[in-house]
């Protein structure tokens, strides 16, 4: 063991209960951001973010405003926070894994106890391999995360409600009409398979018509997922399977 490495049992550990920690804070803000989008898009509620006034500029009538206003708020500052959680869950897993290596140990560092261990280890599991290989230009993002479900393929791939989604698989919006990988570029044994054929760039409504069969065609594969999240590009594995819950996502895309 050299000087810089943390005593065996004792960096990891504690990485690892701060991991636990970060989890079980996620969840609840997971749980706090479900209930309020379930309120803002139950039966004859304007959703997400639906007009709160009538054809004439009034405020409806048959909805609580001050109500909607409130939950919309309180999920925009929970995203916010959301977002904060995952960026400090990124940072400690990085320095879990980068122990690791350093070590060079076949063995994982100490799983943290309680109902967070499956997740815990199926998300670091999941983005521990060599991440998708960026094209040289994604393009633009063609929609936004609005709500990522606890416990779904989404949470444990690592992606948060506010994430740009710029590629999923084989589709993504061309930079130019010149290229375009949106229709028959995909990724191939983990490595991407980009053309310069020529090709018809996709529309954002023909991404989304194309969506659940690109999905469902990776039922229980990874598939790779480009991100922009702030001003990072993020290219992470997605799994997409089965859960509680409903879709093989679990999250809500809302196109740009």
């Amino acid at each position: 063991m050299t000087a810089n490495e943390p005593p065996a049992g004792g960096g990891a550990s504690s990485l690892a209960a701060e991991a636990e920690e970060v989890y079980r804070q996620r969840q609840q803000l997971e749980e706090r951001m479900e209930a309020l989008a379930s309120f803002l898009t139950s039966e004859g509620m304007p959703g997400l973010d639906g007009p709160l006034v009538d054809e004439e500029g009034f405020p409806r009538s048959d909805i609580d405003v001050h109500a909607i206003r409130d939950a919309r708020h309180q999920l925009a500052c929970l995203k916010t926070d959301y977002r904060e959680l995952q960026r400090r869950l990124e940072d400690i897993l990085f320095r879990i894994h980068g122990g690791a290596d350093r070590r060079n140990a076949d063995d994982q560092p100490d799983a943290v106890s309680g109902g967070h261990q499956q997740r815990t280890e199926e998300t670091s599991n999941q983005q521990q391999e060599q991440p998708p290989r960026l094209l040289e230009d994604e393009g633009p993002a063609f929609a936004v995360v609005d709500v990522v479900h606890p416990g779904s393929p989404s949470s444990a791939a690592g992606i948060v409600a506010g994430d740009r989604l710029l590629r999923l698989g084989s589709l993504r919006l061309s930079p130019t009409q010149r290229r375009s990988e949106v229709s028959i570029g995909g990724v191939c044994n983990g490595v991407s398979a980009a053309t310069t054929q020529q090709t018809r760039s996709l529309t954002v409504a023909e991404i989304f018509q194309m969506l659940p069969a690109e999905v469902a065609n990776h039922e229980n594969e990874r598939v790779a997922v480009v991100l922009q999240r702030g001003g990072r590009i993020l290219p992470l594995w997605l799994i997409p399977r089965r859960w509680q819950g409903r879709g093989l996502l679990g999250c809500h895309l809302k196109p740009l």
